[in-house]
């Protein structure tokens, strides 16, 4: 296979799994903030470090991917 396409494909895959992880956190926030079980501190500091590696992980794959779209 193509090593070009090996580092594109693990790019993509960084960026969903990134996605996954911001999008579970928002969702895991939003289910807890109705009701009467109000968010802990310790929720909220574990969702915010999901949040921190989802936004971590799509910047690397946007980043990887760019830079196997625009090499020469």
């Amino acid at each position: 296979m193509n090593r070009k396409k090996i580092i594109l494909g693990s790019g993509i895959v960084t960026f969903i799994i990134g996605f996954i992880f911001i999008s579970l956190a928002s969702w895991f926030l939003n289910m807890s903030a109705g009701g009467d079980n109000a968010p802990t501190f310790e929720f909220l500091s574990v969702m915010g470090l999901w949040s921190l590696l989802g936004l971590a992980l799509v910047a690397i794959g946007v980043i990887v991917i760019l830079l196997i779209k625009f090499e020469k």
